[in-house]
């Protein structure tokens, strides 16, 4: 693994630990972090831009509501 590697997990790690401690901002900064990667994903499986913008929505909706039991192993 790579050192730029390891160190982005790292930082994701410990924003995801903050996102749990119920930090919001935190959860935030995955959203923006990763919304264009997830929405291009579903794009791809749905081929319907609203569809994939819905599924995305509900899949960061869904991450927040159970954040908190999030055991670690990026």
């Amino acid at each position: 693994m790579s050192i730029l590697k390891h160190s982005y997990q790292n930082e994701d790690e410990t924003v995801i630990k903050a996102a749990a401690n119920g930090h919001l901002e935190a959860f935030n900064q995955l959203v923006l972090k990763y919304q264009d990667m997830a929405y291009n994903h579903a794009l791809a499986l749905l081929n319907d831009p609203v569809l994939a913008e819905d599924a995305t929505q509900e899949s960061f909706i869904k991450a927040f509501q159970s954040i908190s039991g999030f055991r670690g192993g990026l």
